[in-house]
C-alpha cells in the first residue's frame, strides 16, 4: 500500500500547490465520505424503527419518518454541491499554476485530479465503514478490517504493476513504437476487473461470516441488516477503488 500512498501524496502536492487548495480538497473529500457513511446510520435507525416498533412511541413515528426522508434528500443535495464545488476548485488551482501546459497535459492533469479525489474519498469512506462496523460489533468489525486490509494489499500490487505497464507504453510512444489502443485499454481494464473480482470475493466472505455471526445470535437482526447494506457499500467502494486506481496509474504516468 506504500506505493499508492506515495503516488497520491506526490500528485496532491503537484496538482494543488497551495496549502489552502489542499485543505479545501481534503475537506470536500471528508464531507462527501461523511455524507455517504451517514446513510448507514440512517439505515440503522430505520431498521430499528421497523423491527423494534414496540419500543417506539407511535405518535413520534411519523416525525421520525419525515426526518428520515428529509435527511436522505439533504445527503443527495450535499453530494451535488460537493461535486460542483470540486470542479471549481480544480479550475482555480490549475489556473493559479504558472507553468504553461499544452492541451494534452491539461487534459491529463484534470484526469489525475478527478481520480485522486475519487480515491481519497473512497479511502476515507472505507475507514469510516470499518469504524462503524467495529462500533456495531467489535469481533465482526475486526475480522472485516483484516479482510479489507488484505484486499487493499492486493489492489496495491495490481496498481504497482499497472504503473510499470503504463510506463512501458509511454516509453514505447516516445521511441515511436506503435502500441495499439486495444492493448492499452485491455491492460488497464483487465487489472481493474481483477480487482473487482477480488472485491467480490471479499463480499462473499464477509456475508458468510455475517450469516455465521447472525445464526450464532452474536449480532441482532437489526444490526445484521445494517451490516449487510454496509458490506454492499464497502464492496462497491473496493470495486470503484480498483478501477479508479488503474485510471489513476494511466493519468499519473501520462501527466509526467
Amino acid at each position: 500500500m506504500q506505493k499508492i500512498y506515495n503516488e497520491m501524496i506526490f500528485s496532491l502536492m503537484s496538482l494543488f500547490t497551495t496549502t489552502k487548495s489542499r485543505f479545501i480538497l481534503l475537506f470536500l473529500v471528508l464531507l462527501a465520505s461523511i455524507i455517504s457513511v451517514s446513510e448507514l446510520l440512517v439505515t440503522h435507525f430505520f431498521t430499528r424503527l421497523i423491527l423494534e416498533r414496540d419500543g417506539v412511541d407511535e405518535s413520534k413515528t411519523k416525525y421520525l419518518l419525515i426526518f428520515f426522508f428529509l435527511f436522505l434528500a439533504l445527503t443527495r443535495f450535499g453530494h451535488y454541491l460537493q461535486r460542483i464545488y470540486r470542479l471549481k476548485l480544480f479550475d482555480k488551482s490549475f489556473k493559479s499554476n504558472k507553468k504553461n501546459k499544452s492541451h494534452t497535459e491539461e487534459s491529463w492533469q484534470w484526469a489525475l485530479a478527478f481520480e485522486l479525489s475519487t480515491i481519497l474519498g473512497i479511502v476515507v469512506q472505507l475507514i469510516a465503514i470499518i469504524i462503524f462496523f467495529i462500533y456495531l460489533n467489535v469481533s465482526y468489525g475486526l475480522i472485516n478490517f483484516f479482510i479489507v486490509a488484505i484486499v487493499l494489499q492486493l489492489l496495491s500490487y495490481l496498481f504497482s504493476k499497472q504503473i510499470k505497464i503504463q510506463k512501458s507504453f509511454s516509453k514505447a510512444q516516445k521511441n515511436n513504437k506503435n502500441v495499439s489502443n486495444s492493448v492499452k485499454v485491455m491492460a488497464r481494464i483487465k487489472s481493474g476487473e481483477i480487482g473487482v473480482l477480488i472485491a467480490g470475493a471479499s463480499f462473499l466472505l464477509s456475508i458468510g461470516i455475517l450469516i455465521y455471526f447472525s445464526f450464532g445470535q452474536s449480532i441482532s437482526p437489526a444490526h445484521s441488516i445494517v451490516l449487510f447494506f454496509g458490506i454492499k457499500m464497502q464492496s462497491s467502494s473496493l470495486s470503484m477503488l480498483s478501477t479508479s486506481l488503474m485510471r489513476f496509474a494511466r493519468a499519473r504516468v501520462n501527466s509526467e
